[in-house]
């Protein structure tokens, strides 16, 4: 996985450098449609990597004001203590623009699902992530990012490999997410 890491933090440095270069001539700014971004906090190996954050971001602008997001995490192991963790999110943002900046605000909500290959138990989770966050434009196709929220989330565990009765319990965590989340996009 920290190869895989790697190739994509070295890929978003030589698109970062190539855009700066390719796109400095269009003097006129027209809203992109597209963003892809990458969390690249989350991908330097000697930063503690934070799960609340998604590594892989979309946005698509429906126009000016208005966005679309989602965000993928996946990280699969067939180590004892590792298991199957994907996450996903889907949310909405309505976005404040300036002439290099963007204030803006949105709601997310996400499903994870965890199941480990040491332990017989399977947690799905469900959460709901109200959020604020400022983007910086270094031109029109390159954009550095970052966000806070506050984030609601439903556990659903069940252990199948039990003589307890109760084999499925929930419970919910409120916790402030996101907070260390930088991310670098590229707008098409």
């Amino acid at each position: 996985m920290n190869n895989y890491l790697k190739i994509v933090f070295n890929a978003a440095i030589i698109l970062l450098l190539l855009t700066f270069s390719g796109y400095s001539q269009s003097k006129e700014k027209q809203l992109k449609k597209h963003e892809a971004g990458i969390d690249i906090a989350n991908a330097l190996t000697f930063i503690k990597r934070n799960t609340q954050s998604y590594l892989l971001n979309y946005r698509y602008n429906i126009n000016n004001k208005t966005g679309l997001r989602a965000g993928l995490n996946l990280d699969i192991s067939n180590g004892e203590s590792e298991g199957t963790y994907p996450d996903i999110k889907l949310g909405i943002q309505k976005n404040k623009r300036g002439n290099n900046w963007n204030l803006y605000y949105g709601l997310d909500f996400s499903y994870s699902y965890f199941k480990s290959n040491a332990v017989p138990t399977i947690t799905s989770r469900w959460g709901a992530s109200p959020l604020i966050g400022v983007q910086y434009f270094f031109n029109e196709r390159i954009s550095i990012s970052t966000e806070a929220s506050l984030n609601y989330y439903h556990y659903f565990v069940t252990n199948t490999n039990t003589f307890d009765p109760i084999k499925h319990r929930d419970y919910y965590r409120i916790v402030i997410g996101s907070v260390g989340m930088v991310l670098i996009s590229y707008h098409f």
